[in-house]
């Protein structure tokens, strides 16, 4: 009878042991899942902040060659103005001239 309740102690006592064991198991397995979770978010937010990155980027890259563009052109077409004003001037100034040299001949 003792060696009944001796050996029953001892098996509640294995399966305690078992229970324990699988709970930290199980305990040890989901903070491994968790962290492989958390991991791939990890990655996942960061592959999209590098993707989002790199568009802001193309896009104010482009924005600062389209003013630039802009601005050489805006340029050229000032240069091409005073040109033509210049020209029209030297016009007068040698259809003048050449007036004041035809009226001395």
């Amino acid at each position: 009878m003792i060696n009944t309740v001796i050996r029953q102690i001892i098996d509640l006592d294995q399966k305690a042991i078992d229970i324990e064991q699988s709970a930290l198991d199980e305990a040890n397995k989901l903070e491994r899942n968790t962290k492989e979770d958390l991991k791939s978010k990890e990655t996942k937010v960061i592959e999209k902040a590098k993707q989002e990155s790199k568009q802001n980027y193309a896009t104010e890259i482009k924005k600062a060659k389209d003013k630039k563009e802009a601005i050489i052109e805006e340029t050229e077409d000032s240069v091409k103005l005073t040109r033509e004003k210049y020209d029209k001037v030297k016009q007068s100034h040698a259809k003048v001239v050449l007036e004041e040299l035809f009226k001395n001949v």
